[in-house]
């Protein structure tokens, strides 16, 4: 489910690379900075939907899947979840990973691929036993985390100059955005979908409800922003449809 996930996420990435070599060739500062801001905005937008879905969904649907099959205990709620954390920490950080490998920074920021390998393994190893495979899970994400703060202060701080607050901001918001939709869905008190008619309404309903939370708390905070990826996505689409003809 989570590698599913994460290849529609890259859908939306595709050419982005390319795209932000090519303005930092010409340096084009204002270009880049506009276009950055509309893809982490397009990002974080994508990503609280698809996997604050994903933890909510994946654990009644893993429920319907393994329906009379009683060898273990395939209810793992919290697993379910971290897995989810760590999938929307690895789309967010896509924009600050374009723009190391649109710039060549790939030796500055090697560290930090360094301690995300040895975190993850070293907290692994440690909790692998007490906890079994959320042991894992933890140690994926958190060293998922350290990975995905350090690529945001080296972008901000040695290639865009600008201030690193504004990204810390970015998280808090979606992080808010992410609570409410998760408090909406719950205040439903929808029951436990016992087949996949009712696991596909309840996901019909929580993906609405957490694309119009965003929709609107990211129109409320970042309107500049949100108009001109509105924009692009438009000029995207136009351009797309003359090619075909």
């Amino acid at each position: 489910v989570y590698n599913g996930v994460f290849k529609l996420v890259n859908t939306f990435t595709t050419g982005s690379q390319a795209a932000f070599g090519n303005m930092f060739a010409r340096n084009e500062k204002e270009n880049i900075d506009r276009n950055f801001d509309s893809f982490v905005l397009l990002l974080h937008f994508i990503g609280l939907i698809l996997f604050i879905s994903m933890a909510l969904l994946i654990e009644p649907f893993v429920m319907i899947y393994t329906n009379n099959v009683n060898d273990v205990n395939y209810s793992r709620y919290a697993f379910g979840i971290t897995i989810s954390i760590i999938g929307f920490l690895q789309t967010v950080r896509i924009p600050f990973q374009v723009i190391v490998y649109s710039v060549g920074h790939f030796k500055q920021t090697k560290n930090g691929a360094i301690i995300e390998t040895i975190l993850n393994v070293l907290i692994s190893l440690i909790l692998v036993k007490p906890l079994g495979l959320m042991g894992l899970a933890i140690g994926t994400l958190t060293a998922t985390l350290v990975r995905t703060i350090q690529y945001s202060l080296y972008v901000y701080k040695n290639i865009l100059l600008r201030p690193s607050e504004e990204i810390f901001k970015r998280y808090i918001i979606t992080f808010i955005t992410g609570l409410i939709s998760y408090i909406l869905f719950k205040k439903l008190s929808l029951s436990n979908p016992y087949n996949l008619k009712n696991w596909f309404i309840n996901g019909l309903i929580i993906v609405s409800i957490s694309t119009i939370t965003s929709l609107f708390i990211n129109y409320i905070f970042y309107k500049k922003i949100f108009k001109n990826l509105v924009i692009s996505i438009k000029n995207v689409l136009k351009f797309k449809k003359v090619k075909r003809r």
